[in-house]
């Protein structure tokens, strides 16, 4: 799945670098009627985008549910605040991927300390032998 994120991000286009804290901001599901519409190219990139984003945020980023959900309804006919909210989407991405490491070697780790912190509160009782 990290490649997969990793290509996503390589595709997005350089205005949509950064960093963001959440997936989306409070304005999201405003709606600006004169907004200039996107040309096609770019309606065609954020559609792509957005396919990506639906198909990750129901495997593994449960938390841009939302965004993803309402920009699905934009993708027929998107203007530049739809691309704005999409690039604070990647931009999320970016700052939840981590650059320096594995995906799976952070879920490792997770794993790991969880396992140390209830480990001693977790034992397997072993069953009983039958006698014969």
């Amino acid at each position: 799945m990290e490649d997969y994120i990793s290509k996503l991000l390589d595709e997005a286009l350089y205005d949509m670098e950064g960093i963001a804290k959440t997936p989306a901001a409070c304005h999201l599901f405003n709606i600006n009627d004169g907004a200039k519409k996107l040309p096609e190219e770019k309606k065609q990139l954020f559609h792509h985008i957005i396919a990506k984003l639906l198909y990750l945020c129901r495997r593994t980023q449960q938390d841009i549910q939302t965004a993803i959900a309402f920009l699905c309804t934009r993708v027929k006919s998107p203007d530049e605040d739809d691309y704005k909210k999409l690039a604070r989407d990647t931009q999320h991405m970016t700052k939840s991927f981590p650059s320096t490491g594995n995906v799976s070697e952070v879920h490792r780790s997770f794993l790991g300390k969880a396992e140390k912190m209830m480990g001693s509160k977790i034992r397997r009782k072993e069953k009983p032998m039958m006698q014969k």
